[in-house]
């Protein structure tokens, strides 16, 4: 028997949002892409997010409401 499992953390690099819905936020729906597999999810938590400024450092931001691409 195969192990599933609907819950897990990873590390997201966010590459492409739409126009539409330019931010993540909890709750947000997207195709997540492993390898040869794509699934539908549902984001649940943001945990910790890293935003770059115009100038090119980098912000850690933890328990953000929202995060960009």
């Amino acid at each position: 028997m195969m192990p599933v499992t609907d819950v897990f953390e990873a590390e997201l690099d966010i590459l492409d949002l739409h126009d539409y819905k330019p931010i993540i936020t909890r709750g947000y729906n997207c195709m997540m892409h492993i390898h040869t597999h794509a699934d539908e999810i549902t984001i649940s938590h943001i945990v910790k997010a890293f935003e770059k400024d115009n100038k090119g450092g980098v912000t850690e931001v933890d328990k953000p409401k929202f995060a960009r691409s």
